[in-house]
């Protein structure tokens, strides 16, 4: 039998490699979409989502270079904070003023600053959501400090000082003010029992006393501290994407076990939202998605003890 020329092994390659392009465009062609989780408030250039007793808060920006608070409330109508504007968009947290009191009010909490810095010469303020009223947070004010990063669940309070004799991050409760670490964090998420908040690179936890702080992660592009009663989450830059990342519960005395959401996110998004449970919305480029299906599984849901 004839040995085939090199003319006929070269189109036989040829043949081979149009299949073989073929066949791969057609499981290309077969392939699922991008998970697309759905758009719920469609907002362009914001920053800072927070959420908590059914309302919503993010910053927007606003003529000049300013930034304004946005709200939305249960009903799900959206205004603007009846505030004066920022000169950097300020990171709100909401939650309420106290524990089981039927009076308390869902409140969103942030820094006010000095002309365009986020950092110098600030006071926490407290905006009253449903009244529209904004006032300042007093009792952790100081002369020669500047407070930032604040948080607040049930009355308890997480916050920043920087400069002055003794800068650093603080917890408040109705009885004292503690400074539990002598870092000035970037961000803070707390519980009437425990604080999470972020340096540089690593997330730590501590009681709100200070006890027990532990380092949960380190070394990686963390931002957006989430927590719930019994979790701590956060989001994490990956090249082109965004990872949703929350902890097992915590054992105060055992190892953590970290998980990663069912799905990334897109690398555009800037912040994120928790339920008493798990991270639930996140915000994009695009504006806030509700994460669909869920980033964490249902046994994340631990009923009340």
């Amino acid at each position: 039998m004839p040995m085939p020329s090199s003319h006929h092994r070269s189109a036989r390659r040829a043949i081979a490699a149009l299949i073989a392009a073929s066949s791969a465009a057609g499981v290309l062609a077969q392939a699922p979409a991008a998970h697309a989780d759905p758009l719920v408030i469609p907002v362009t250039g914001a920053r800072n989502l927070a959420a908590g007793g059914g309302w919503h808060a993010w910053t927007a920006p606003a003529p000049g270079g300013r930034w304004r608070l946005v709200t939305q409330a249960p009903d799900g109508t959206i205004q603007a904070a009846r505030t004066a504007d920022f000169g950097a968009p300020p990171d709100a947290s909401i939650g309420a003023t106290a524990f089981g009191v039927a009076d308390k009010r869902i409140v969103a909490v942030y820094s006010r600053c000095k002309g365009s810095s986020a950092t110098d010469r600030c006071d926490v303020f407290q905006y009253d959501l449903a009244a529209g009223t904004e006032r300042k947070v007093a009792r952790i004010s100081t002369a020669a400090g500047s407070e930032t990063a604040p948080s607040i669940a049930s009355g308890h309070l997480a916050f920043v000082r920087r400069g002055g004799p003794r800068p650093g991050t603080y917890t408040a409760t109705r009885r004292r003010i503690s400074r539990i670490d002598s870092r000035a964090a970037r961000e803070t998420a707390v519980t009437p029992s425990r604080v999470a908040y972020r340096i540089g690179d690593s997330i730590v936890m501590s009681q709100l006393d200070g006890a027990r702080r532990r380092t949960l992660v380190s070394g990686r592009p963390v931002f957006s501290v989430v927590i719930t009663r019994y979790r701590v989450g956060w989001l994490q830059r990956a090249g082109h994407r965004t990872l949703a990342l929350m902890t097992d519960r915590i054992n105060p005395s055992g190892s953590v076990t970290i998980r990663r959401g069912t799905h990334d996110l897109p690398a555009s998004t800037q912040s994120a939202a928790a339920d008493d449970s798990r991270i639930v919305e996140y915000l994009g480029s695009t504006g806030i998605k509700r994460a669909a299906p869920p980033l964490f599984p249902s046994t994340f849901i631990v009923r009340p003890d």
